[in-house]
């Protein structure tokens, strides 16, 4: 009995290890990937104290690399699912921040914007 938990234990073990190391990486600049780089945008975006434009060059770095996410980030429901309509009840150290996937569309046309006035061909959807 005690060897069959174990044995589901160390199952359980590998398979998150697997799971955290073998998830699908997408395009990568300088080691992080879009996803990284535009949270380090959103942090620079929203909280100016942060005195760094390297999110801001990666973008112009990864050019048309970085479309896919960018346009996935506009073009996502910008309802709130079930699960945050809930979250929303909980006390407000629990709470996602809210309206983010707004915040997070507008913050990627901001992106392409700027691509398209440093002559970053952006072709239409």
């Amino acid at each position: 009995m005690i060897v069959a938990g174990v044995l589901v234990l160390v199952c359980a073990l590998i398979t998150a290890v697997a799971f955290c190391c073998l998830k699908p990486k997408g395009y990568t600049y300088q080691g992080k990937t879009v996803e990284e780089w535009f949270g380090e945008y959103r942090r620079q975006f929203f909280y100016p104290t942060v005195i760094s434009s390297d999110a801001e060059s990666a973008f112009f770095e990864m050019g048309t690399n970085a479309l896919p996410f960018l346009t996935s980030q506009i073009k996502q429901d910008l309802e709130p699912s079930l699960l945050e309509v809930w979250a929303q009840n909980l006390p407000k150290r629990f709470t996602p921040e809210r309206y983010r996937r707004a915040a997070d569309a507008h913050l990627a046309e901001v992106i392409l914007a700027s691509m398209r006035t440093r002559g970053i061909e952006i072709p239409p959807p």
